[in-house]
Formats: structure tokens, sequence, C-alpha cells
């Protein structure tokens, strides 16, 4: 451990940068190392600190909004009370530095930027260390000529000192302690600060505490659309946000990817924590304007509440982590943990588990449910949808699975398979002369699906595959896919129709149903609800609302597709709305490939 000629928890060290992001991150870094760190954001403001607050060291950016760097050190060295004071410039590293001019303005040495935490306390140490020197034997020549010769210490040599120092002030641990990006502390440091928390030696007072853990839901979709530069400094804007929210004492972490934690110390009871939480999320729900575009997130939010049960901080942040995925199946924006949390997170890891088995088990199926036209009671067309039957259970319903494939991205391979299998099944039927050349086959796309980066080279692959034309296959995506996503949702769009390939949205009405997108996108058609479906026979306004989702996508120039029909009631007054097409347990069930060809053979003997 190196020894310095002065107590560093004394030390004053005051930056000066006009950048939030700049200031935060040293400051918490160097007063984490157990400086007394002062800030200003302006040159003015700068030169105002250094002559109240006399600091042993300053740190300044070159580029300041109001004061040029060099003016702002030149200034420095004409005033007495800072002519002393070592003057460290940092510099992007894009950047041809100077080095001349900034010696010349009374510089000791200057930071490439993005900081590089060893080399940044190796460079101040060596500034704070020969200052020390000086002052202590005074400015004779040798003394002089040898601070000279460190000022101009070359990078090389520099770089070559980091290395071999083994320890900083306390560890060179501390420095990986800190996300890059965000410049919060990381998991690592959290897990220690929570561990701290739980055996009590960092407990700001009598009362519990709480612990948050958040998800940006769909980060990813937004690297995809938007690029991982714009997707790295949304995070920068999340942690900024999130750093705003927070009193004091307590704690936050980037944990990994586009997660965050934070301990919420003084936690009365599990009402603060959420009111806590919802101010949290009011906060990052608010529209981020990165490059022009606005970008919406979706926050999910698990809690737990400390208590004593609890001793190490792995189990208290699983059971966030749980809370959290809890909140993303029901759709709400948090959920406190509880034990039958627990016990549905270990059935869903091992459906999960089994599910990633299904294909290559051959579990997996595609049944097809026939779609008629109201007008002449043909088979215009069929969807395609997934089953699961597993020996030692049955069947296992799409409900139960299909939420944990979209939420750990199964749904991408298994989506890819189905539309493989749709395509090839639908071509059998077009060879056999069983379905019009008209006919289309509809695939249900998830959003992870529709956002894929490949998607329109896969569905050019299968097409080719299969011999199937763009014409013959409908792609259903739902009301979300589009919500916020115009400008991208648009590219994709317009690539499927330069395909002839038909569209239509899903379960149109349960969604968020903006009217404006259904102007600007070019889509074939609506699918009406079954849940609208179900109520238009118990009284006027329902019927009326069905009326006017189908009037709605006539006058676009769309046609309209109902689901869920079930009797001959229903079925009667659609046609009556002029509603084109209709499919449900009233004309026929989702039925597999062979009970399907059955039904050819049945019409065939009809006719």
């Amino acid at each position: 451990m190196r020894k310095f000629p002065f107590v560093v928890n004394s030390i004053k060290i005051l930056i000066v940068d006009s950048e939030p992001e700049n200031i935060c991150f040293l400051s918490q870094f160097l007063r984490h190392q157990g400086y007394d760190i002062k800030t200003a954001n302006s040159g003015k403001s700068a030169l105002m600190q250094a002559q109240v607050e006399t600091p042993h060291l300053i740190l300044l950016d070159g580029k300041m909004p109001d004061m040029d760097g060099y003016e702002i050190c030149r200034s420095l060295k004409s005033l007495p009370l800072t002519a002393e004071i070592p003057v460290v410039f940092f510099c992007h590293q894009e950047e041809l530095v100077d080095r001349a001019r900034i010696f010349d303005v009374g510089g000791a040495d200057y930071l490439p930027l993005p900081f590089h935490l060893p080399e940044v306390l190796a460079r101040i140490e060596n500034q704070l260390v020969l200052n020390a020197k000086i002052r202590t034997r005074g400015n004779s020549d040798k003394d002089l000529e040898r601070r000279g010769k460190l000022l101009f210490i070359t990078d090389r040599a520099l770089r070559k000192t980091v290395k071999k120092r083994h320890h900083l002030r306390d560890s060179s641990d501390d420095i990986a302690r800190y996300d890059r990006l965000t410049h919060l502390p990381n998991q690592s440091w959290f897990v220690d600060r929570l561990h701290q928390r739980i055996i009590g030696k960092q407990s700001a007072s009598g009362n519990s505490y709480a612990v948050l853990f958040l998800d940006c839901d769909r980060f990813k979709l937004i690297n995809n659309s938007f690029g991982h530069q714009l997707g790295d400094r949304l995070l920068v804007a999340v942690a900024r946000r999130l750093e705003s929210c927070l009193r004091a004492n307590d704690a936050i972490a980037r944990f990994g990817g586009d997660d965050f934690t934070i301990l919420l110390e003084g936690v009365r009871d599990v009402e603060h924590a959420i009111i806590a939480a919802k101010r949290i999320h009011q906060h990052l729900t608010a529209p981020f304007i990165i490059d022009n575009h606005q970008i919406f997130l979706n926050i999910c939010i698990g809690i737990v509440l400390g208590n004593s049960d609890y001793h190490y901080p792995e189990t208290i942040l699983r059971d966030a982590d749980t809370a959290m995925h809890a909140a993303k199946r029901k759709g709400t924006f948090c959920e406190v943990f509880s034990s039958e949390m627990y016990d549905l997170a270990r059935n869903t890891l091992e459906l999960e588990n089994n599910l990633r088995l299904a294909l290559e088990r051959q579990e997996l199926s595609v049944h097809y449910q026939p779609i008629l036209s109201l007008t002449t009671g043909e088979i215009s067309g069929f969807e395609a949808l997934i089953r699961w039957y597993r020996p030692d259970e049955g069947f296992i319903s799409p409900a139960n699975f299909i939420p944990i494939a979209e939420e750990t991205g199964l749904i991408v391979p298994i989506g890819t398979w189905i539309l493989r299998e749709a395509c090839r099944q639908f071509r059998v039927w077009l060879n056999q002369k069983s379905v019009k050349s008209s006919a289309r086959i509809s695939i249900n796309l998830s959003v992870k699906q529709f956002y894929q980066p490949d998607l329109i080279e896969q569905i050019d692959n299968i097409l080719q595959e299969t011999d199937l034309s763009g014409h013959n296959l409908n792609l259903e995506i739902t009301e979300s896919v589009l919500l916020d996503r115009d400008e991208s949702a648009m590219k994709i769009i317009e690539q499927l129709r330069e395909r002839q390939i038909h569209l239509s949205i899903d379960d149109f009405g349960t969604g968020y149903s903006s009217l404006s997108y259904l102007y600007r996108l070019p889509v074939n058609a609506l699918k009406i609800d079954r849940s609208f479906i179900m109520r238009i026979s118990e009284n006027n306004k329902n019927l009326e609302i069905v009326k006017t989702i189908i009037n709605l996508a006539h006058h676009l120039g769309m046609t309209v597709t109902a689901e869920g029909i079930e009797t001959d009631h229903q079925a009667t007054q659609l046609k009556s709305l002029k509603c084109e097409f209709a499919q449900g347990f009233f004309f026929y069930k989702p039925l597999d490939s062979k009970r399907v060809e059955e039904i050819f053979e049945l019409h065939k003997a009809a006719t």
C-alpha cells in the first residue's frame, strides 16, 4: 500500500465540468476513495469556489461553455490563493491534446477521456505527492527542476506505473465496482452494500429497508430498432433519472443489462415502498428524447421489504427479481414479493425448461382453425395455432406457456418453426387443390419476432423453401407491436407489402386502439377480438361498438375478420353488418392437419 505525505480524507478536490455525467461519475468515485469533493459547472463558479474554499487539486474540463479552460487555468494561476494549486486538464482522446499550451498556462497534467480509473488515481496522487513535497521543502531550484521532469512524465511510463500498482488507496477491486456506461455502482458493489445492511452495519435508522428490482421491459427491441449507441444513451438517461428520485442515504446500482437495483432506507411499511416505486415509475415512464426520437419505456418493479428472515443478499435479490417478473406477467407497474410467487416461479422455471426441450422432442404441433367467408360460407383460409402435447401431462394450454415463451425469448425460435411448418402444410393443400389459390394461411407474429433484425430474411427463406407466394401469407400483429415504434414498424411493413404479404391487426380493440396508426400504416385487415363478439347480443351498445369498428375498417379500405363466434345469432348479426370473414367454435375448432384433410374430403364428396 502506497504511503502518502498527506491524509487523504483531508484533501479537497474541485471538479470543474459542464457535463453532469462526468461530475457525477468522478465525484462518486473519488468520494469513495476518501477525498473531499467540490464541484463547479462553469468557469465563473470555479474561480469563486477556488477562492472561498481553496482546494488541493483542480480537475478541469478543457472545454467550458462560459470560459475557455485555458483562460480559467491562467486566471487561477494569477491569483495568490490559487497560484500553487495543481490543475489537471481532461481532454477527449479523439482530440489533439495541446500539451504545450496546457503547461504554458500553468497546467500540471492532463487526463484523457473517457476516464480510465486507475490512471485517474495515479495522476491525481502523483500531483498531490509532488505538491506536498514541494510545499514542505520550499521551491529550491533543484525541487523546481525535479517538478518539471515529473510534469512531463510520458503516458507510456505512467501506464507502466499504473499496471505495477497492485493496490490503489484501498483496493484495485474498487474500480471494478463501477459501471463504465452509467457511472453507477455495479452488481458487485450493490451485493456488498446490501450485505452490510442485512447484518446491520449500515442501517440508516431503526426503520426497515426495501429492495427494488427494476427492469426496462423490451429494451432489446429499442436496440434493434434504433441501434445500440442510442440504447446506451437511453440507459445513461435512465440512470440519471433514477438518481434524481432517491435520497442521499438510498443506494442504487446498474445490476446488469437494463436492470437496476435500489436499496431504500428508512422504509416504514410496504405502502411506503410502493409509494416510492410509484414515484420512480412516473419519472421513468415520461418520454425520453434521444436524437430527436421520442422513446417511452415500460418499467416493471419488484419489491421486497427487508426483515430478519433475510440473511443473505442473494436471497433478497432473488425474491425482488421474482416479484419483478410477476409484475411483468400481470401487466402491473410493481408487485410486492410473497411466498406464493416463489412457488409459482419454481413451477414456471420447470415449465420453461420443458418448453426448451419441446421442439427437439417433437412435442409441439400446429393446429389449423378454418376462417370462413360470411358471404359464401366457404373456407377462405386458416389460422395456424401452436399446440403442446406432453406424454405425461397431455395438452398444455397456450395461455400457460405462450407468456413464458414471450418473456424468455423462446417465442422467436418457436415462431420461426410455426411459420415454416404452416407454410409447408399450406403449400401441400394448394398442390392438392384442397384450397383456392386466393386462400391464405394466417400466422401470428409476436412483438419480439416482428422486431428481429433478420425477420424479412427469414420470411424470404421460408417462402422460397416452401415455394409459397407472398399473397398466400397473412401475418397477424397486435396493436402493441405498433405502439411507440411507428417509424421502424413502417419500414418493416413496407418490406412485407412489397412481397404482397397480407397484414392484419389481431385482437383489435383490446390494446391501445390508437386510431392514428390505422391511417398511417398500410394494413389490410382488422380482426375483432372475441371479447367484443361474445357481448354483441347483450345490448345495443356492444353491437354499436362492433358496427363502428367494421365501418371504420371499410372506410380505410380494410376487410374485417371476427373471431370467437360461438352461436348462429352472432354469425347472423355479423353478416348483416357486412363483416367479411369469421372463425370460431360455431364453425370449427382448431384441428390438426389430418382432421383438416378429412373436412376437405367431406366437401369434395358433398359436391
